[in-house]
């Protein structure tokens, strides 16, 4: 059994393993967008879902070690390695990232001259924030935010995952500010911008798979 996260992307991916799976003969069944990793990562460990593509960096702070501070993807690798229950393990990670990003639109980085997430500081009181339910909760949301940038926001909107929900909050108004991730189309074609996180709130988030058993 294949799983994955309740986000396009990994979806994809997880469709991606099953037909390279399929093609080496092995039989495969699916099971897309369960919710998040604090949903389906439970039924990984208990061996309910075989595989599902996964992201080294939140693996390790949202379920593995959540008082990690390791940030580089070789430092996450061997966090990984030291603190992966027994049952579990993950593969070879691939080059390609995909983090969490305070975005913005263009309008609203033109206007309060905004490429960083520190450069919120000023602004950020009267700002709704939007982005998962669960970014609320996570090291690297809204409580890393305070911690690591000292950032506290009007409000907290939970959305979608970096989906249309979100940017349509964004691009309409209804937030200032989201957790967007940045393999997102949109960004691009919105003209959305990432702003950059120069205090590494945000960790090493290559793309990878994890089997159980």
């Amino acid at each position: 059994m294949i799983g994955s996260a309740n986000f396009p992307e990994n979806e994809l991916l997880a469709e991606v393993y099953a037909l390279a799976l399929q093609k080496k003969g092995v039989k495969v069944t699916t099971k897309l967008n369960i919710g998040a990793r604090e949903v389906y990562y439970p039924q990984v460990e208990k061996g309910a879902i075989s595989i599902i593509p996964e992201y080294n960096g939140t693996l390790l702070t949202v379920e593995v070690d959540k008082t990690s501070a390791a940030k580089t993807t070789a430092a996450v690798d061997a966090a990984l390695a030291a603190k992966l229950p027994s049952t579990l393990t993950v593969l070879n990670a691939a080059p390609a990232q995909d983090s969490d990003s305070i975005t913005v639109t263009a309008a609203t980085a033109a206007k309060d001259h905004l490429k960083t997430i520190a450069d919120l500081k000023p602004y950020a009181s009267g700002m709704v924030l939007g982005g998962p339910p669960e970014f609320k909760t996570r090291s690297d949301g809204i409580a890393g935010l305070k911690a690591t940038y000292g950032l506290t926001f009007k409000s907290f909107d939970p959305l979608d995952t970096s989906g249309p929900i979100t940017l349509s909050a964004l691009t309409s108004g209804k937030v200032q500010a989201a957790d967007v991730f940045t393999t997102t189309p949109q960004i691009v074609s919105d003209k959305l911008v990432s702003l950059s996180d120069p205090k590494g709130l945000s960790e090493a988030t290559n793309v990878r798979s994890m089997p159980s058993g």
